[in-house]
């Protein structure tokens, strides 16, 4: 098939180029989320601790980690040590994570009682903790089957999305009961 005259030709690096691709934005996609994420949890984080500082700093080192890890991946992307690289990154920044939620909630270290229910304080956990899972359940994977891992490493992004999706129906459900009983509804 030829193309019509004056069309641009891609230049040839360009296959070459879509591992990288693929890697940056997943790699963005996900550090989005952990962004995202990392700031819904501090709305609930009224105090902070050196322990708590300590956490972010690892979580930061973790996030600084990601763009070798990426770039690893994306000019490797059939190396088997790249592809775990780069899970285990995925991996540890999820889990940096969820450390500095699991410390700043336990016994209500550095969040008011008021402000969340233990039940909330599980399902927060679940969420966060349902990334790094897949991330280091697929860098496992990787050392049987390089592709089926490559594709898993996108796995946790629905996840997330579906969880969230779940909470701001259970939000949701929990302002309608309140504003029902306010109401003298219930």
């Amino acid at each position: 098939m030829a193309l019509p005259a004056g069309t641009p030709a891609l230049p040839p690096s360009a296959p070459s180029s879509a591992p990288r691709f693929a890697s940056v934005a997943l790699s963005f996609a996900v550090i989005g989320l952990y962004w995202i994420s990392h700031h819904r949890r501090f709305r609930y984080i009224k105090r902070y601790d050196e322990g708590l500082l300590w956490l972010n700093l690892l979580l930061l080192a973790c996030v600084v980690f990601l763009p070798f890890a990426t770039e690893l991946i994306g000019t490797h992307p059939d190396d088997k040590v790249s592809i775990v690289t780069y899970g285990l990154g995925l991996s540890a920044a999820g889990f940096a994570s969820v450390l500095m939620w699991v410390y700043a909630s336990h016994d209500y270290r550095l969040i008011n009682r008021e402000d969340v229910t233990p039940e909330a304080v599980k399902r927060a956990t679940v969420r966060i903790l349902a990334p790094p899972v897949v991330f280091l359940l697929a860098t496992g994977v990787a050392f049987v089957h390089t592709e089926l891992a490559k594709v898993l490493f996108y796995l946790p992004i629905p996840i997330y999305l579906g969880l969230e999706l779940i909470r701001r129906r259970d939000t949701r459900r929990v302002e309608r009961r309140e504003g029902a009983r306010e109401e003298g509804e219930i």
